[in-house]
């Protein structure tokens, strides 16, 4: 990458403007990545939600139904009650994490006689093996499922829980809906984080 730097005069004022040139090897180290993520990401999504307006089971003969599943997902007490589920467990994690993480910072910040301990606590994450964590998590979270298992009834069954359980039951296009409606809610919250936190990260 290349950097050229141009002055700009203006009346009294003199500016120096820097321009950034994109080498073409940089687009060629670029290529694979967006390849795979294409391939892997991109296409299975699109033939989801091409699929998601279909009576499709996953397999076999399959025939166009409009909005038919998005309609019902509407109006499903069990989907309703995941979407209610996933935004109040990702609520109150977001205000759980905070808090502790909020408590955290005061502690090592401050004169307390804990400090070394909290100090000590806050650095293992980073010297464990990343895939040690992951496969902590994944067994707690195996655990928590085996023991729940979305119940009682479907009361702790997350949208993703749902999704799962819908394809293994045969109602791949139904399900495919779930995940369309699911995916354009995530994109909308998105939105309106980045909305909500453009002027501060401009301060």
């Amino acid at each position: 990458m290349t950097t050229t730097t141009t002055i700009v005069t203006q009346g009294d004022r003199t500016a120096r403007r820097s321009t950034r040139r994109v080498e073409p090897i940089y687009y060629l180290f670029l290529l694979p990545s967006l390849i795979l993520f294409t391939l892997a990401i991109t296409v299975p999504a699109i033939i989801g939600i091409f699929f998601s307006f279909t009576d499709s089971i996953g397999i076999g003969d399959w025939s166009f139904n409009g909005v038919t599943n998005y309609v019902a997902a509407f109006s499903d007490p069990a989907i309703l009650q995941s979407y209610l589920f996933t935004f109040g467990f990702s609520l109150a994690t977001v205000i759980v994490v905070n808090v502790i993480a909020f408590l955290l910072a005061v502690g090592l910040t401050s004169r307390i006689r804990f400090k070394a301990g909290l100090r000590t606590i806050f650095v293992i994450p980073m010297v464990i093996s990343g895939i040690i964590i992951a496969y902590v998590f994944l067994n707690a979270y195996d655990i928590i499922v085996g023991l729940t298992n979305g119940g009682p009834g479907t009361a702790t069954r997350s949208v993703a829980m749902t999704i799962i359980a819908g394809f293994n039951g045969g109602d791949y296009a139904y399900q495919m809906a779930n995940a369309t409606i699911f995916f354009v809610v995530a994109i909308l919250i998105s939105l309106l984080q980045l909305s909500l936190t453009r002027g501060r990260n401009a301060l």
